[in-house]
């Protein structure tokens, strides 16, 4: 019979073999000879491990191996037939698109080394208690924030702009800007022109009101009000210069018209143009437009269908990404705020959350392909050329995740601040039109970041 004995500690690990008669020193007695699925604690116990994080799909098969450069920089690689790609801080980093061309045997090579991104928090408000619309300029420097909470009351319904990427923040409200429950804001290219949209109550009997700036929101001039019997506005975009704007309504089915326009102007917002894409009646409304750099471009999303338009928004063409009429006004893919679509600088490149899945066309709007296949909503960032778009969640699978790709949606990357408990969604997205700025605006949280790209 042998002997037994209480081995209260394991903080020596798992030891070599080579050990097994080392009688003589202290871990022989604090260790084991083998550990499955549990890891050593400092204080003497074991814990079962931790289990796996998802972190990326596989392009396809592939082996997975460790590198270390340092004792303090290290990345997982993944080996595949042809290819190797990186992953480093639970996301995977990447190097810019380089073109090589006229290379010889006596020449050096220099390919430029791997990015991600960092974030950081920029606090307008200096608490968490808010929802935040956010725009961006063409360099991400000029910013807006707007809260998009609850009442219109105490602490809440403020606009704010930064011209410093988001160091410090102006609050619009102390320049004579009224406080409102803001549902949409947009900025031209250096931020100067600015237009927003809110209610000035609950969004039940509410009344709306369009507002621009020339002046990057020093003053402002209130441009189009709308109460619910007139059928209110509810998203806006602008041009490059900020000359051409599109504005989209909401209908009810009650409402005399009960057609659901949409709002252009050539003039900053002097007059404007009325335009009818589509005749569709009935609890209906454009949660998203957006424009080219000269506003000859627009798009436009009304429930579950996109309408795209080349001559300024005289004429319209209705779309369907999903390859055909679903003939039935989704519950998923077209409801939200104007984040749900863009449209690139030359309107070539537009980005759609359509049923819960991201789609990309390159063509205007005539061909699309599926490029995120989830079940959420997505608030969305392009930039000017639309080879790179930002993506955050708005609701269910995968909560508080953040996807940007730099080539129109081959290649989808994970991102999103760390250090914080992020189990909340996203309620808007921007980006610089390089993509180096990427700009969140938090749901319930509350919280704005900026993330940089930085060379790792």
């Amino acid at each position: 019979m042998g002997n037994k004995f209480v081995q209260n500690s394991l903080n020596a690990g798992e030891l070599s073999p080579k050990l097994d008669a080392r009688t003589d020193i202290a871990k022989y007695y604090n260790g084991a000879t083998t550990m499955s699925n549990a890891l050593a604690k400092q204080q003497g116990g074991a814990i079962k491990r931790p289990g796996g994080k998802w972190i990326a799909k596989a392009k396809g098969a592939c082996n997975l191996l460790p590198f270390s450069f340092s004792a303090d920089d290290s990345m997982v690689l993944e080996a595949g037939n042809g290819y190797m790609r990186f992953f480093k801080n639970s996301e995977r980093v990447m190097a810019d698109p380089v073109t090589i061309v006229g290379v010889t045997l006596e020449e050096e090579v220099v390919v430029p080394g791997a990015y991600t991104y960092i974030w950081h928090e920029v606090q307008p408000a200096g608490d968490v208690g808010y929802e935040w619309l956010v725009a961006s300029d063409s360099d991400g420097s000029n910013l807006i924030a707007a809260q998009s909470h609850g009442s219109v009351g105490s602490g809440q319904g403020y606009l704010f702009t930064s011209s410093d990427s988001g160091v410090t923040w102006v609050n619009r409200y102390a320049y004579g800007l009224p406080k409102r429950k803001w549902v949409s804001v947009d900025s031209d290219s250096d931020g100067s022109h600015l237009i927003a949209c809110g209610f000035d109550s609950d969004y039940t009997n509410a009344t709306s009101h369009v507002y621009t700036s020339n002046n990057s929101g020093a003053s402002w001039t209130q441009v189009l009000t709308a109460t619910r019997a007139q059928n209110r506005y509810l998203s806006v975009a602008s041009d490059a210069d900020g000359s051409n704007l599109i504005v989209g309504k909401e209908v009810f089915s009650y409402v005399t018209p009960s057609t659901c326009p949409i709002y252009t102007s050539s003039n900053y917002g002097s007059s404007w143009t009325e335009r009818l894409p589509t005749a569709d009646i009935g609890n209906n409304y454009w949660g998203g437009v957006d424009s080219d750099s000269d506003g000859s471009h627009l798009v436009g999303n009304i429930k579950d269908k996109i309408y795209t338009s080349s001559d300024y928004g005289a004429t319209w063409t209705e779309r369907f990404p999903t390859g055909s009429d679903p003939g039935y006004d989704s519950t998923v893919g077209w409801t939200g705020e104007k984040y749900n679509i863009r449209n690139s600088s030359d309107g070539s490149v537009i980005i759609a959350s359509v049923d819960g899945h991201i789609y990309v066309s390159d063509d205007g709007g005539v061909t699309w392909t599926m490029v995120v296949y989830s079940n959420s909503f997505w608030k969305l960032g392009l930039g000017s050329d639309g080879s790179n778009f930002i993506a955050g969640n708005d609701a269910n699978f995968p909560l508080n995740k953040v996807y940007y790709s730099l080539d129109i949606g081959v290649e989808n990357i994970i991102t999103y601040p760390t250090g914080e408990s992020f189990e909340y969604v996203w309620k808007s997205a921007a980006s610089s039109s390089d993509g180096d700025r990427l700009i969140m605006g938090g749901e319930a949280s509350g919280r704005v970041y900026i993330g940089v790209k930085t060379a790792v």
